[in-house]
């Protein structure tokens, strides 16, 4: 390494490092090309995957929107009283006049205490100050007269407590022994597989201390089904469940409606039964706004109240409704409440022509955004003068420096891409191309009003809104077919126009998916990951080289140096003397 580890200064005059920089300049420019080519490679994969990100979002946020009829053949709707039914309408809906009457309203079972909940809880006579319980909401106060802990451990050392029936028995039980159980099902003639199941051990009512407010937690969110594994989803009891403090009441209602949902308990054990009976549920009746006290709930016996289907009509024909809701011929009818006897609701549609033309609108916008951002892309052309630069390169350069370069670097790189050229060519043939599934003079993008712009605009469409609304007027279902048209077998020409465009840019997407993948990392199967990963691996390897070439030069000029040195000591000891 030269006298001190420092070349060049031991009077052989030598100057090593620079040197060996001259020695490696060469082997150093082509490093310097494989991490530009590689950098370069890396730059088009990333402006290829946010080309695939702009045409999977227009894909699926904007073209979806033209496909349904009930968003390209828009219908409003109006009711001659909203108090006892509201409307609305979809594009499937006629235009024309409904006669409606409610000869009566769906209802959800119901249960809720119609008496104050009375708690079982009976202090032991030796305590002279026993606590007041006449307000608890825990479950242990409620179902049992009492319930000791006991200063014994049981068998393993587990813990025990004896308990106090309201039928004057009593039991010692361990804390992990069932203190409460009982059975729920939802729905008329439900499986056993759907029942679901509540329960709570000892250790639960006198650890825990577990509550009413808890009670209907575990109701609500009863579930079963579920063994943990992913591909197998819960299925959720679909009842709400309550506890009010102020009113001292308990409630369970059902979800659904109609006699077929239904509320169905089953008491297994005696403490379940006498919470259950002190909780004092009955069954609420919408028509009489009354309440109607369940039986006395019996251990192993269920007991099981559904709700009330509803029952209406529309143009003569009648409907049994398990839901105060029904869609019929497009519309969407919610039912509020009864109409009178011999009383009856029209519901008026009509076509909603500004919707559509809105619609159309946000169409023609959305195309032409695109199109601007995929021309962009293929008509820039990238300047050769701005390459990636190395690390080396940029510790000479500010950071504003380096960001404006990399932005140059990073340019342009799509210029000409086959792949880009090919989805614009062939979005201006989706719109362009007339409907041929569609028999009518408005079959084309053009009868609607949607053409081709001339000049500076590179196929920027623009629209007639006088020419769409009347082909609105004249035939509004060919302008939803125009949109919406679905061949079985992708047809081109007899698909849609937001159809033939799904169809384009899920083929892009493929493409794109293929040479690039989807996003910006490199450790992907397509054909430019591959290629990086290649290239990376070149220059690892290169690298080593590198380093193994730098060292032998290093090597050769230390040799060089040190034979220098002894070449001056000689000679100063044969000549330096007199």
């Amino acid at each position: 390494m030269g006298v001190n580890g420092i070349y060049g200064l031991s009077g052989s005059g030598l100057d090593v490092e620079s040197l060996v920089k001259m020695g490696m300049k060469g082997k150093q420019n082509q490093y310097d090309k494989m991490y530009k080519r590689e950098m370069t490679n890396e730059y088009t994969k990333t402006a290829l995957n946010e080309l695939y990100n702009k045409v999977n979002t227009y894909n699926l946020s904007e073209l979806t929107n033209y496909k349904k009829q009930s968003d390209m053949a828009a219908k409003s709707a109006s009711s001659s009283d909203d108090k006892k039914i509201t409307v609305s309408a979809n594009g499937a809906a006629a235009v024309m006049s409904h006669t409606v009457t409610v000869q009566s309203l769906a209802s959800n079972a119901y249960f809720m205490s119609n008496a104050p909940i009375t708690r079982s809880y009976q202090p032991d006579p030796s305590d002279p100050h026993p606590p007041d319980k006449s307000k608890s909401t825990e479950l242990a106060d409620i179902a049992f007269k009492r319930i000791e802990k006991l200063t014994t451990l049981g068998p393993g050392g587990v813990k025990q407590y004896r308990v106090h029936y309201t039928d004057g028995t009593n039991a010692v039980v361990n804390e992990d022994d069932t203190a409460l159980s009982f059975e729920m099902r939802d729905k008329f003639g439900a499986p056993p597989a759907d029942t679901y199941t509540i329960k709570y051990t000892f250790k639960d009512l006198v650890e825990n201390k577990k509550t009413l407010n808890d009670l209907a937690s575990s109701i609500q969110n009863a579930s079963v089904g579920s063994n943990g594994s992913s591909r197998q989803v819960a299925k959720k009891a679909n009842f709400n469940a309550s506890y009010d403090a102020a009113t001292g009441s308990f409630s369970i209602y059902n979800k659904n409606g109609g006699a077929d949902h239904v509320i169905d308990i089953k008491t297994l054990d005696k403490g379940s039964t006498q919470l259950m009976n002190n909780l004092h549920l009955a069954k609420y009746d919408q028509s009489t706004n009354s309440l109607t006290p369940l039986t006395a709930f019996t251990q192993g016996v269920g007991q099981s109240h559904g709700g009330t289907a509803g029952q209406v009509t529309v143009d003569g024909r009648t409907y049994s409704i398990d839901e105060n809701r029904l869609v019929a011929g497009g519309v969407t009818y919610n039912f509020l409440n009864k109409t009178a006897p011999g009383d009856t609701v029209t519901v008026s549609v009509s076509q909603n022509v500004d919707a559509v033309v809105d619609r159309v609108k946000k169409f023609v916008e959305s195309y032409n955004k695109l199109l601007d951002e995929l021309q962009k892309e293929y008509n820039t052309a990238h300047d050769k003068d701005y390459d990636p630069l190395t690390k080396e390169q940029e510790k000479g350069m500010s950071e504003e420096q380096v960001k404006r370069w990399n932005e140059k670097a990073k340019g342009g790189l799509l210029y000409h891409n086959a792949q880009l050229g090919r989805l614009i060519n062939k979005m201006r043939e989706a719109v362009a191309t007339p409907v041929t599934a569609v028999d009518s003079k408005y079959n084309s993008a053009s009868s609607l009003g949607i053409t081709t712009q001339v000049g500076n605009n590179h196929g920027h469409l623009t629209l007639n809104e006088d020419k769409l609304k009347k082909a609105l007027a004249e035939d509004p279902d060919s302008v939803y077919r125009v949109f919406g048209s679905l061949d079985e077998k992708d047809d081109f020409k007899k698909s849609g126009i937001s159809m033939r465009l799904s169809k384009v840019s899920l083929d892009s997407l493929k493409d794109i998916a293929k040479e690039a993948g989807t996003k910006s990392d490199w450790d992907d199967a397509s054909t430019l990951g591959n290629l990086i990963r290649s290239q990376k691996k070149k220059m690892k390897d290169f690298k080593n080289l590198l380093d193994d070439f730098q060292s032998q030069l290093y090597k050769k000029y230390d040799a060089m140096e040190s034979a220098l040195q002894r070449m001056n000591s000689t000679y100063s000891s044969i000549f330096g003397a007199k």
